[in-house]
C-alpha cells in the first residue's frame, strides 16, 4: 500500500489526489452543495431534451446521451436545421456585414461643394 506522502510526491496534482486517496471527496458543505447543484442541472437538461425528443416522436433508448447532445441535432454539419448558417447559406456574420458596410461608405470626408 502506498502512503499518502509518497503518493503526493509522485503526482503533479498532489493536493487534489491526496484528498481523494485519504477519502475526503467533499471537504466542505459548500462543495457538497455545488456538486449536487451541478448534478441537478445536468439531470434537468437531460429531462428537457428527453421531453423534446419524445414530443417529436424520436426513440429514446438511452436518455443520458442528451447530456452533451441536443435532441433535435442530427450531427450532420451540412444539415440545414442543425448546421451553422454561415456555412450552409454562405451568410456573413453581423460583424462582417458592419465591416463591409463601413468600407462601402466613405466616412469623415466633407460633402462635395455645389456651385
Amino acid at each position: 500500500m502506498i502512503s499518502g506522502t509518497i503518493f503526493s510526491i509522485l503526482t503533479p496534482n498532489a493536493i487534489c489526489l491526496r484528498s481523494l486517496y485519504n477519502g475526503n471527496n467533499m471537504s466542505t458543505e459548500q462543495d457538497k452543495f455545488d456538486h449536487s447543484r451541478r448534478r441537478l442541472k445536468d439531470d434537468n437538461a437531460v429531462k428537457k431534451q428527453t421531453r423534446i425528443a419524445k414530443g417529436f416522436g424520436l426513440p429514446v433508448d438511452e436518455p443520458h446521451k442528451f447530456a452533451k447532445r441536443h435532441a433535435m441535432d442530427c450531427g450532420k454539419p451540412k444539415c440545414v436545421m442543425c448546421g451553422n448558417p454561415r456555412k450552409t447559406f454562405k451568410e456573413l456574420t453581423q460583424q462582417e456585414k458592419r465591416l463591409f458596410q463601413d468600407l462601402d461608405q466613405v466616412r469623415g470626408t466633407p460633402p462635395a461643394e455645389t456651385d
